[in-house]
């Protein structure tokens, strides 16, 4: 198979956008700074309170292998 390499688009695009940042600059305009986002508040902190229905309400984990060997222990011993 022949390999052809492909030109990288992103070339292109950074070449053309530098052309107009040249453009830009070479017609007498400046860049002019601009006020940043506003700062987000902080988030109120978390309570400690857990409600017993919402957690009844989740769902279980899964046993996993040595818990199955154990209860098939269990029962056999029954």
């Amino acid at each position: 198979m022949n390999f052809v390499p492909l030109a990288d688009p992103r070339k292109k695009i950074i070449e053309d956008l530098r052309a107009q940042i040249d453009h830009f600059m070479a017609t007498g305009k400046k860049v002019q700074p601009v006020a940043s986002f506003p700062e987000r508040p902080p988030v109120p902190p978390r309570s400690n309170y857990v409600d017993p229905d919402t957690v009844l309400k989740r769902k279980r984990r899964r046993l996993n292998n040595a818990d199955r060997q154990q209860v098939r222990r269990i029962t056999e011993a029954i």
